[in-house]
């Protein structure tokens, strides 16, 4: 398609798999990236042999262009799925456990183990309450189409945040001993900053997990192999520059760029910063997009801290009553040589947490991890942070309803441009930002043939 500039800003998951799109079909294409690495919130990198995450390890089986890549990549040998888990639930600062999957006779060995942890781990009126809450949910869960994603019938309650959602129907011990575990671990964010479509939509779609050997980054990473010579990092797009609803190219740190077509594959509070002439009904749905954010710790150990015989999968989920800043914590696969250590912290810590040094900071999160496993070592071989000040889209109430009139209707209000993110897809994950990009670049593509006709 000679003759055609197409630009896409940022080369996360959503650039990525936007660029990888557009060069499978013989699109010219030039990718800016602010800063010198690819994948975004989703990469791997790597010290002293230690293998650090910077975002998701682990994907669901039900996205379809997760494992269109995967297998595009060559990377469907590197899934594995966990059989055997043990998580830890905190209670007036003891842990509990509870141990799933594994071998018929290592469920009956765990069996005391687990009748413990029911009955002593969380408050019996627990187990009631919840019980109430999932038959709430599921009225709404059977009215949603998950093969064609749609989710409309949530429209109606999608204002609702899932802590007024959970309290309504069930009560206080399902909002502390589940909801709030539960969507801290997958969203880093409070049951009061999630709209209740959330978790309805997660529990509708979840068809369990599957784990791959050097995280998500393994899928930016090879995208990126495709596509580097249209790759430039360092280069900031400082301005999507828009002339009679129009694109028309974008500004850069070495001058203007005249561009046919743009994908912009930021986050919303990104995207509304680079494209102010952006028109309302495309900037107000925007606006309504909130973040997590946190202190993703993580440490390189000398030597496994659990035994991987017994459990290669141990995670400590931490209620909203509890005193510490974190969020959650994992002790480290100890079937790999160098096993890592993660320890996440909340963001409603942050003023807090700001307030310290880089290593005072370090220190009180080791501390709050002793706390809950004492055997955790006073100075780990490799401390590695990664800040993210927009971790995960939280979908906050009243977000569905504007996201869902921007894609039925705004989508096509500026000639040339497309949007593409994860805040588009209403759970927030690595598959939403590949398959916005993929949606976005395959738009681009029917628009370039469309003017060739």
């Amino acid at each position: 398609m000679p003759g055609k500039k197409v630009v896409v800003i940022g080369a996360g998951c959503a650039g990525l798999s936007a660029t990888y799109t557009l060069r499978k079909q013989g699109v010219e294409v030039v990718c800016f990236e602010a800063s010198g690495v690819v994948g975004g919130r989703c990469r791997t990198e790597y010290e002293q042999g230690y293998e650090f995450y910077a975002g998701a390890g682990s994907t669901e089986p039900q996205w379809a262009t997760t494992f269109q890549y995967l297998k595009e990549l060559g990377l469907l040998d590197r899934v594995y799925s966990i059989q055997k888990q043990r998580y830890a639930f905190v209670r007036n600062g003891k842990m509990r456990t509870v141990f799933m999957g594994g071998s018929f006779w290592e469920m009956v060995k765990a069996v005391p183990e687990n009748l413990r942890f029911i009955f002593s781990a969380i408050p019996l009126r627990t187990y009631t309450q919840v019980l109430k809450v999932f038959s709430a949910l599921n009225k709404y869960m059977k009215l949603i189409d998950t093969k064609n994603h749609n989710f409309d019938a949530l429209a109606e309650i999608s204002t609702m945040s899932t802590e007024e959602f959970v309290l309504k129907h069930g009560g206080p011990e399902a909002l502390e001993y589940l909801f709030h575990p539960f969507l801290a671990l997958m969203v880093l964010a409070r049951p009061r900053d999630i709209s209740i479509a959330h978790p309805i939509s997660l529990f509708a779609l979840m068809k369990g997990m599957r784990s791959l050997e050097g995280g998500m980054g393994i899928i930016t990473d090879g995208l990126y192999e495709k596509v580097k010579d249209s790759v430039r990092l360092n280069t900031p797009v400082k301005k999507v520059v828009i002339k009679d609803n129009k694109v028309v190219g974008v500004e850069t740190k070495d001058g203007f760029v005249e561009a046919d077509q743009v994908i912009c594959g930021l986050d919303a509070v990104l995207t509304r910063h680079i494209i102010p002439d952006l028109p309302e009904a495309m900037r107000k749905p925007l606006e309504t997009c909130e973040y997590s954010s946190t202190y993703n710790y993580q440490f390189g150990l000398e030597k496994p801290l659990i035994d991987a015989s017994q459990t290669p999968f141990y995670v400590i989920v931490i209620p909203a009553s509890e005193k510490t800043v974190l969020d959650m914590a994992s002790l480290g696969n100890p079937s790999v040589e160098k096993p890592v250590a993660i320890a996440m912290t909340r963001g409603w810590e942050d003023e807090k947490l700001a307030e310290l040094s880089p290593e005072e900071r370090r220190r009180m999160v080791i501390r709050e991890v002793q706390k809950l496993y004492p055997a955790f070592p006073d100075e780990p071989v490799v401390t590695k942070v990664f800040r993210w000040d927009r971790a995960v889209n939280t979908e906050a109430p009243g977000q569905f309803i504007a996201i869902r009139d921007l894609l039925t209707n705004h989508m096509n209000d500026v000639s040339g441009l497309y949007l593409a993110g994860e805040y588009l897809f209403l759970i927030a994950c690595t598959e939403g930002a590949l398959a916005t990009g993929k949606k976005a670049a395959e738009r681009a593509v029917e628009d370039l043939l469309q003017e060739r006709l």
